[in-house]
Order: structure tokens, then sequence, then C-alpha cells
């Protein structure tokens, strides 16, 4: 509670009410240059009521903190302060939201959003947050990129659902727009989709055709008349392609290339354009029309069919007024007849532009301005010479009785209007004026809205008005007839006194008869207000449409990924380079070579996999003249009559597919032979190299440079391959994957081609280099067969489509082996698949792995769609960091975010202001500050476990450990309620693995283990272990009676001590006990050996089991003490070699009593504690900056011994052995460091 006025100088001179603009002023000045919660002080002390006060423009704290991306103060004012979310300023109307989007911040427009914050309040122009930003999105795209048709797009589907329109498999009611899978599966690209009351059709852009719904009458073409519940594609016999489709209630018609019609459904009235009345017709058959026509376009209604070209009208079906046709052509007309009263010669200037039918009208335009009605057996003229239309639709209107029985009336009067679309995005209305059994002259009226929206296409049914804007957002209206009793007419002067006053939309019209030579939208007297709702999770529609009865509506809109341009590039190929350094790097010395080939004086080791490969005439010489070996080189062959040089070329081709002699440019070192070229040809025929012959024809050496010859043209040799299953005789190794599947391979490709293997197999220094067992990688099948595709033919040939599960665990494998170019290849085939369902995860997969491009594919995404984005709150289950890492790439690829920055008021206070009065804050608002930070920690997104999980290797080189990542497709769900965790789980290590007898026949090996650091104890225990095996190494007999008894407590004696190392000794054939405890390494391994089997002793049992190797459990074994003293001379050793190491530090002691412990502790001043922990920091910044290699051979070094000493022969509960990292000095524990935000341009 704040105090009265100058009661303290720490308290605010205001009250809780305070509504100061000096007090706002200051505020809003902390806030502008605040960077994180040590404005809270300040805040406290300057104003009792600082979040609600506002400055002379309305703003807020919360305004600014939005605009600065300042989270912590924001979720502050929120949670403990209580600021009002909504509340706008004065100057352009803004919330918090709109600060924070237009400014850039998606971080903090996304905690807005979670705190409750009112997405639909609207600013002084009458736009909302997302509105404001999808118009600023959509202004920066047309100065780039412009539609084309082959864009790719998605369908939307929404509505009652009531015959299966929606192609949903269910009859379930959809209230949102929701995307096609199947389309969106396929990447079928849809161009036009047309609804009816029972049935829907949709045209691709390949002119395939899908229909679903209600079969009933044959409607859908697919020879039965049952439905249709999910989308199923359509076969026309037919050589030409589909360009467009119609529907009526009852029919289906299709439009060919070659101008062909075909129909199916029901033609009882002649709507379907068959000669003959049928009640169904099952499969499409084609329309005959009088004499050589060339179909342009069809319209379907209810009781009629419409073909139309440039300069000709046909039409048939019920013939009540709305075909054009009079009354003496009979109440059917079967077959298409041509309406000559509005057709033109083919040769004149006018021809129609436009066609709209309702079931009781048909509208056609002509290039001249004037739009004709057919209704009632009669033509209306509508003179319409000052508007650019683009589309026309009809709605209402009657069907004339006369001469018909009254029992077959099949609709109601109503109302004929016409709706004109414009070029400038504005709707005309034009309504027919009914005097008695005929429409007189109708009346022009004008759409507006109050936000002046600009209309990109529309659709009008019997109840509603569907339509979308040049921005893609789709609205919806209620459309009421003229007679409808509720509907209001305002005059114009009430029309923008009340638009100011009310939040909805509307739409207004007017009615007036136009006067000559004026526009008809210009005089606008009277007003229809109707409410209009604007359409969830649309802001990139292009085409919109529904059924007659405004039921069931289909959007069609641009992709998401339309406007992405930083795509995944799949780095190039170094396989020659892989293969080149292995040949370089091969000796005598190595485990890897098979042959060692001697041609003159020098000696090649070579590979006989990669030889058999690549010279099948070299491999049969070899492994014939390695048959005859018996003696103790029998690995070495001998090659005559051939150069060193000249061979060393060649074994470059055989391993790389090229050599010095093919390299452009090259200039080559001084050769024994007088013509290289021309003695490798020779060399290269005798051993069958034809290839390589053909090569080196095309080369010169000129001045020992290599050029190419001048008759020749640039070309490229084809790159290395390897064939896994050929040569399996020669397959040296034996992978084994997470599901019990085998692989063999060939050691040397490994090496050569995986920096992982390399270092495994190739270095010597761990167990899978000598040991025969398979290795097993901590992957599926499916996946390790993948790598050792890619290892020998450098590509991926079968790598599943659409499947995220399989691509992230390939991803996570790429990661962690350090397959570059296998991760962008996997990249690209991710970024094919992305979309709004799977955006979240493969960000946060594309982060854990470090794939940057396809973070920066998905953050791209994410800016170009950022709308649509918020509105589903996708961005929610992403970590804090990577929520930032997006805010930041948004601000740098927006070109108008360089210039919207918070200008520094003259009165804001500084950096020094800020750390004082976070130096003097009270105890109470210091645990508050504390309490919400928690409250943070405890609310952080958490990953759900799943059983499919892919192993992600840590960004950090300083500590790499793995992280277990979902990778199915549910990882993250969009649903609001689904958290994300950061909790990581370490790969198995040998530590953690149980042997037994299956163990026995498949060796272990992690792919990565947890670098871990000691603390200064544990490093001191180190030195300690190398004096106790000093004193073994020099003692001969130690006396157990001159150590205590180990049932005494522990805890009495031992407590300041971190650990006790005892071993117990083996007895030998002779009964001579064998010391266990041997010399080990001092640097960088040591070894710590307890006595306790799998644990320590009792006083340090929980410390012993929170302290974890590679991240494994240990056995529990049950402690028994043993009291030396007591045991029988038949159970004792007659010569025991028993150590019992000191403890680290040990106190002083009495030489009369050694077993009496002194207190000579040191008293700590604070001054040594300082300088203790800079150099503890000092120390861990030089332990951190080691390279990366070298802390990877220090991890193989720990894995390979772990994995020795953890054998299946040590006997139970003897002993147990961890081994750790050496450190010779004081320094930091290690601390997790948060990277960078993302950086575009690295």
């Amino acid at each position: 509670m704040a105090g009265q006025a100058g009661s303290s100088s720490d308290e605010p001179e205001c009250l809780d009410n305070c509504y100061s603009i000096q007090h706002g002023r200051e505020i809003c000045g902390i806030a502008s240059v605040s960077g994180g919660i040590d404005a809270v002080p300040l805040w406290i002390k300057q104003c009792a009521n600082y979040a609600q006060v506002q400055d002379e423009f309305g703003r807020t704290a919360l305004h600014l903190v939005a605009s600065t991306g300042n989270i912590e103060a924001l979720e502050w004012l929120i949670k403990r302060a209580g600021a009002n979310l909504d509340k706008k300023d004065k100057i352009s109307g803004h919330t918090a939201l709109h600060r924070s989007i237009y400014y850039g911040n998606i971080h903090t427009a996304r905690s807005l959003i979670k705190f409750g914050s009112d997405i639909h309040q609207k600013d002084n122009e009458g736009m909302t947050a997302f509105e404001l930003c999808n118009k600023e999105i959509k202004d920066f795209q047309r100065g780039f990129h412009a539609k084309i048709e082959s864009d790719p797009t998605e369908l939307l589907v929404w509505g009652t659902n009531d015959n299966y329109t929606l192609g949903n498999v269910n009859k379930q009611e959809r209230l949102v727009p929701e995307q096609l899978e199947v389309f969106r599966k396929h990447n079928t690209q849809i161009m036009k989709a047309a609804m009816s009351t029972y049935h829907s059709v949709f045209l691709s852009q390949m002119g395939e055709i899908f229909v679903c719904g209600s079969g009933r009458l044959g409607i859908l073409g697919n020879g039965y008349d049952k439905p249709v519940l999910h989308v199923e594609q359509l076969q026309i016999r037919s050589s030409a392609k589909c360009i467009s489709i119609a529907v009526g209630q009852d029919h289906t018609l299709f439009l060919m290339e070659n101008g062909r019609v075909l129909s199916c459904g029901s033609n009882e009235f002649g709507i379907s354009g068959q000669k003959e009345a049928i009640k169904q017709l099952l499969v499409p058959k084609t329309v005959e029309f009088p004499g050589k026509v060339c179909i342009e376009g069809i319209i379907g209604a209810r009781y009629h069919s419409v073909f139309y070209t440039s300069h000709k009208l046909f039409t048939c079906g019920l013939n009540r007024g709305q075909l054009g046709h009079s009354q003496e052509k009979g109440p059917v007309v079967y077959e298409p007849k041509l309406i000559s009263q509005i057709s033109w010669d083919a040769e004149g200037d006018t021809k129609f532009t436009h066609f709209a039918a309702s079931a009781c009208a048909t509208v056609a335009r002509a290039s001249t301005g004037i739009i004709y009605v057919l209704h009632k057996f009669d033509v209306i003229k509508i003179n319409a010479k000052q508007f650019d239309v683009v589309k026309l639709q009809v709605v209402g209107g009657s069907l004339c009785d006369t001469h018909f029985d009254k029992s077959t009336k099949l609709n109601n009067d109503e109302h004929l209007v016409v709706l004109l679309l414009t070029s400038t995005g504005r709707i005309i209305v034009w309504r027919a004026k009914v005097t008695g059994q005929s429409c007189g002259i109708g009346t022009f009226s004008r759409v507006i809205f109050n936000n002046f929206l600009d209309i990109a296409d529309f659709s009008l049914s019997q109840s509603c008005l569907v339509f979308i804007t040049t921005c893609g957002e789709a609205y919806k209206s209620v459309w009421k007839p003229l007679s409808d009793p509720s509907y209001v007419a305002l005059p114009c002067w009430q029309r923008q006194r009340d638009s100011q006053q009310t939040t909805d939309f509307q739409i207004s019209t007017g009615s007036r008869r136009p006067q000559k030579g004026k526009d008809p939208s210009s005089v606008v007297s009277f007003l229809e207000h109707v409410k209009i709702q604007k359409i969830k999770n649309v802001y990139s529609a292009l085409f919109i449409t529904s059924d007659e009865q405004g039921k069931n509506f289909s959007i069609i809109q641009s992709s998401p990924k339309t406007q992405l341009t930083s795509l995944p590039m799949i780095s190039t190929s170094h396989l020659h380079l892989d293969m080149l350094k292995v040949l370089d790097e091969a000796s005598e010395e190595d485990g890897l070579h098979d042959v060692i080939l001697k041609v003159g004086s020098r000696r090649f080791a070579a590979h006989l996999f990669i030889i058999a490969s690549g010279c099948p005439k070299l491999h049969s010489m070899i492994v014939s003249r390695l048959k005859r070996k018996v003696d103790n080189e029998a690995k070495v062959i001998t090659l005559e009559d051939l150069d060193d040089q000249v061979f060393g070329q060649i074994l470059q081709f055989i391993y790389s597919h090229t050599c010095d002699l093919l390299t452009m440019g090259k200039k080559l070192a001084n050769f024994r032979v007088l013509d290289v070229m021309k003695s490798t040809i020779e060399a290269a025929r005798r051993l069958e190299l034809e290839n390589l012959c053909k090569v080196l024809r095309k080369f010169t050496i000129i001045e020992n440079v290599v050029n190419l010859k001048p008759s020749e043209c640039p070309f490229e040799i084809p790159s290395r391959r390897f064939i896994r299953n050929v040569h399996e005789n020669l397959c040296d190794i034996t992978l084994q994957s997470q599901d019990l599947k085998v692989f063999t391979a060939h050691q040397c490709v490994l090496v050569a081609r995986s920096e992982y293997f390399y270092s495994m197999l190739f270095a010597n220094v761990w167990l899978e280099h000598s040991s025969q067992k398979p290795i097993q990688m901590q992957f599926s099948g499916q996946c390790v067969e993948i790598f050792l595709e890619y290892i020998y033919e450098d590509t991926i040939s079968n790598l599943p489509p659409n499947d995220f599960d399989a691509l992230s665990e390939i991803l996570a494998m790429s990661d962690n082996l350090f397959l570059n170019r296998l991760r962008s290849l996997v990249e690209s085939a991710l970024a094919e698949i992305l979309s709004l369902k799977n955006i979240t995860s493969m960000l946060y997969l594309a982060d854990r792995c470090n794939a940057l491009q396809l973070k920066e594919t998905c953050m791209q995404f994410i800016a170009v769609n950022l709308p649509l984005v918020l509105e589903t709150r996708l961005l929610d289950p992403l970590p804090l960091d990577l929520v930032k890492d997006v805010s930041v790439y948004y601000r740098q690829v927006h070109p108008s975010m360089t210039s919207r920055r918070i200008t520094r008021p003259s009165s804001a206070p500084s950096e020094l202001d800020f750390e004082q009065a976070m130096a003097h804050i009270s105890p109470e608002l210091a645990n508050e500050i504390e309490a919400l930070q928690y409250d943070d920690e405890v609310r952080r997104p958490q990953i759900k476990s799943s059983k499919n999980k892919a192993r992600i290797r840590s960004r950090t080189s300083e500590s790499e450990h793995p992280t277990d990542l979902n990778t199915s497709g549910n990882l993250l769900n969009l649903s609001q309620d689904l958290n994300i965790s950061s909790t990581t789980s370490e790969l198995a290590s040998p530590s953690s693995c149980h042997h037994s007898k299956e163990d026995d026949k498949v060796q272990v090996f992690p792919l990565h283990r947890k670098l871990k650091f000691p603390n200064p104890s544990q490093t001191m225990l180190t030195l300690k272990i190398a004096e106790a095996q000093e004193t073994l190494k020099n003692s001969q007999k130690l006396n157990p009676t001159e150590f205590p008894s180990l049932d005494t407590k522990s805890s009495d004696v031992w407590s300041p001590l971190p650990k006790q190392i005892v071993n117990y000794p083996k007895k030998s054939a002779n009964g001579v006990p064998d010391t266990v405890l041997q010399k080990a390494p001092l640097s960088p391994i040591s070894l710590e050996i307890s006595s306790n089997g799998r644990k320590s002793c009792p006083s340090l049992e929980q410390t012993n089991l929170n302290h974890k190797s590679g991240g494994g459990a240990k056995r529990k074994t049950k402690w028994k003490s043993v009291d030396l003293n007591n045991v029988s001379n038949s159970e004792q050793p007659s010569n025991p070699n028993l150590l019992v190491t000191e403890a680290l530090n040990p106190p002083s002691r009495d030489p009369q009593n050694p077993w009496k412990v002194e207190d000579t502790r040191k008293k700590v001043e604070f001054k040594e504690i300082v300088q203790d922990e800079m150099e503890k920091k000092q120390n861990w910044e030089r332990a951190t900056t080691k390279a990366l290699h070298l802390m990877q051979i220090e991890d193989q070094a720990i894995n390979q011994l772990t994995a020795r000493y953890h054998s299946a022969d040590v006997e139970e509960g003897i002993e147990i052995i961890s081994v750790e990292r050496v450190c010779s000095t004081n320094f930091a524990p290690p601390t997790w460091v948060q990277h960078s935000p993302f950086n575009r341009n690295s």
C-alpha cells in the first residue's frame, strides 16, 4: 500500500488512483529504456498507480514494454500490477497487442494473447492487430511477388456438411475453415470449386476432377448413385483436359480443353442437355450443340444450364422464363438452343464478358457495358457502362407459372437482385422493381464498409453473402430481402454518425434511381445496414464459393509457402575428397588397409573393396596372388612393369574418379617418365580402365600444367559411387539398429565418409577397432539403411516422402554423426512438407538439431503468415528463447521495422539509476520478483514423452549431451493446452548397460557422452588416488590391525571426506592375494575405485546414486560390513595385501592416538572467497575454450575405459570404477549458456 505523500523518500508521492500525466510521462520514459525487470523498482518509487497511469498521448507502461519487447516487465505489469490489456492510446487507438506486432515483438504478442488480450479490438481505423499486420505483409509482398496461376494453393472448407459435401468422411459440422488433408498430402493444387446442396466438385491445376457428397441421380459421375464420404478422383474417358466445372442441384457439367461439354446426373427437366429425358445419368456423357461450336464457359443452375462463347449464348432446361426462349418452345428444352436476341456475329466487336445464373434468372454482360437479364420470358437491359465489372452474380426472382399447372410450382417469389464487383473492389447492387407480374426498371445501390474494404471476390446465396478482400481476409454477412420487416433504412447523415459509435462491421447500401449520365453509385440517399462477421483463420484467400442455400462454403487460398525464398540448399558433394583423404592417410601401421601394393620403390597401403569397385582387373590380380602367399608378408603384392608415380595417379582415379592429371590448371611435379600422360593411358589400358583412358585423351600437359585440348569441349566426369551389396565377402564390420536389424558394411568406406567412424576405427583407440561384435546404432533400421546409402552413394533415393517422423529421426542422426550434406538433404525434404500443422514441431526440431537452413525457412514461414500463426496460437508451445529468435528475424526481414524505434526521452533514467534501484529494493519486492521468475520456470513448456524418440545432439560444444525429442507427427499438438519441455535425457552409455548373455553378442556403443567436468574435490581425490598407487607400489605387507574395523560408523570418522577408497584382494592359484588396484594414467582420465560393489560407503550412498556416468544408473548391490579383527584365520589370507587410502585433506592426528581427530580448520575470510570465485571463473573460461576434437578424443577414451572396466567378467560386489576428466586447477561448475539470437546473415 502506498503511504501518504512525503511520508518516506522511498514511497511514491501519490495515491493508488493517481492519474497524473507527469507521472505517466515518467513511467513511460522508464519503460522505453528498460531492458528487463529492473524497471519495477523505479516504477514503484515513481508512482503508486504506475500500471494504469497514462502520458499525454494515452500510453501506459504496458504499451511501452510491448513496443520494446521487454517480456519480463510486461509479465510483471500483467501478473502483479493488474495492467489493462486492452487499453487504447489516444493517437492511433492501438492496444498493447497492436504495438507489440507493429514493432515486431512476436514474443510479447504471444504473451499478451496468452494472458487474454482481446484480439478483436480495433484501432481508430477499424482494424484489429492481426488485420493491420496482414495488411503490412501483403503490401510488402506485392512489391516483389506477382500472383501467377501456377502458384500452389490450398482448399479450405466449412459448413453444415449435411450431405458429405465437405469431403471429411464423417458428417460432422465444421465451424471454422479447415484444409482438406487429401489435397495437402498429395500436393494437389485446386484451382476451382463448385458446391451444391447434395455434392461438391473440385478441379485441380492439372485438370484432375475430384468429387464428394451424395450420389443421388448419378450427379457424381462415378458410375453409381451411392454417397462418397471422402474426396475421390473422377476418371473421365476423354483425351482432353478438363478446364472448368459447374454444378446444379441435380446435375454436373464438365468443360474440356477442346470445347466439348460432358454432363451427368438427372435430365428429367433437360438440365443436363441430353436429347431425351433421363432420370439419372451415372457417367458423364457428351452434350450435343447445333453446328460446330467450341464452348468457352458453362454455368449450372437448379432448373437449367448455360453454355456460352464470346458471341453466343445457349441454354436448356425447364422453360419458365429464365432460358430466354419463348413459351412456344415448350415446357422443357432438352437440347441447348441459341438465344438469338442477345447473340452477335463472330466478326463484330460486341462480345460477352461475364455470365451468371440463378434458379430463376440468367444474366449476361456485353462488352458495351449493357447487362441483359433473362427473367419471366423477358429480356431486361441494365445500363451499367460506368462500371468496370469483373464479376456478376444473381439471386432471387421467380419462375413464371403461365400455361402450367399450379401443382408444379417450384419456388416462392423473391426479389431479383444482381450484384456487380468492380475492378476498384466495390460491390454494386441492382434490385428489380416489381410491378404486377413483370419486373420494371431496377434501382442501383452501393455496398459501403466502415473501414472501406476492397473486395476481391464474393459469392451470393439465398441467405448470406460471403466475400474476400484484396488482403486475403474473408467475411460473411446475412443477406436479407428488401421485404423483410427487420430491414432498416437510414439516411446518409445518420449512417455517418452511427458508424463512429458501432464496433461491428456493417454493409451500407442505398437506393435511388440514378440520374442520366451520372455514376449510379454516386447518388445514395438511403442505406441498408447488415452486420458482417470475419471468418477465422483466413488471410490468403483467392476465391470463395458457397452452395445455393448458404450452408457450405469453400475458399481457395494461396499456399503459406508461396512467399518463401529462404529454402534449404543442398551442399556440394565431398565424396571424392573423402576418398582421397583416406588414401593419403593410409599407412602400413593402421589396421584399416587390406593389402599393400609394392610398385617400384614405393609401397601403397590400399583397401580391397575400393579397388574391387573401381578396377576389377587389379582386384582379380591381387586376389590371385594373395591365394599363393603363405609367408608373413601375405598382404604385400608386387606389381611389375609399372611406374610408381603413374600408379599413384591411377590409384587416385580408382578411389575418387579424379587425379592430378584430370585437374584443369594443376601444376604437376617433376615426373620421371617423359610422357606421363601417355604412360598413364598405357597403364590404365593394362588394368582395363577404359573410362580413365577415354578421359585422359582429352587432356594435355603444357609446361607442366594440365589443360584441356583445344578440340575438346568442357565436360563433367561422373561422380564416384559405391554399391554396398556388391563384394559382400569383403565386408568387415557389422552394424545393428535399434530394432535389431543387422547391416554389413566396409570399414574403409565408413572411415572415409564419417568423422564418427573415423575416430572409432581409424584412430585405433576405441574397443570397436578390435572387437568383432556388432556395433549398435541408436536408430531404427530404416534410418541406418538410409545412412549407409548416403555413405556409399552420397545421395538418398529412398528418402520417405511426407513422413515427418522418419525425416526427423534422420535429421537427428545426421546431427549426431556430423554428416552435414545428409543434414542438408533432409532439411530440403522437410521444407517440402512444411505446413501450418507441423511448423511448431519443425522449428523446434531444427533448433535442436542445428539445422540452420531449416530454421531460417521455418522462421520465414512464420514471418510471412504471422497473423494466422498468432491467431491459431501455434507459437504457444515453443520456448521463449526460440520465439525471441523469431522476433529478431521478423524485424530483420520486414523493411519498415528499421524505422520503427522508440525515441528515448530526455528525462529517462540512466543505467546507473537502474542499478542503484535494484541494489536498494526491499526484501519483499525481491521475493516477489524471484517468485515471478520461479513461476515462469514452473510454467515452462514441456515435451510429452513418446515411444518414438529421436536422439538430438546438443548445440553446445562445451557440454554436448543428446536430447530426447518426440518425432511423431503429434510431437507438438496444435491445441492450446499442449506443453513443450526443455528437459534432456542422455543416451545410454556403457555404464548403464546391464550385461547378460545376450550382451556378449552385441557390443553397445553410445553415440555421444555427456562431457562432465569434476568439481575441485574430485580433482583432489584423483591426486590422492595417485598417491595411493605410489604407496601400493612401495609397500609389501600391511597389518590389518593397524586400521579401524569396517563396522565402525563411517559418519563418525569419514564425515568430512567425499569418498573412501578400499580395495579387496583376490586370491591367486597359490593362495596369495593379487593386488587389484593398478597404476592408472593421471591425465586426462582418472579411475575411482570403491569397495562397495556398485556403490560407495553408506554415508555417501545418496551422493553416489546422484552421480551417474554417461547418464546411466549403476546397479544396486547390498553393502556388507566386515570386521577384519573378527575374521578367522582360515578366512584371512596368509599374506593380505590390503590398501585403504587416506582421506582427502586428512586432519592432523595425535601420534599417541592416531584415531583422535583434531579440528585444525582454518578460518576463511571474505576476501579469500572472492579471490577463489574469480579463479574458478577464469579457470572455467579456459576449460570451455578447449577444441571440440580434443574433447571428442577424451570422450572416446572415457567410453573405452568405461566399457573395459564394466565388462561382464567383473565379479558382482567387488568393485566399482568410474572414469572422468582430470582438472588440476580449481574452476567453477558448468553453467548453461544461452545462445545468441539467430543471425540470418551467419
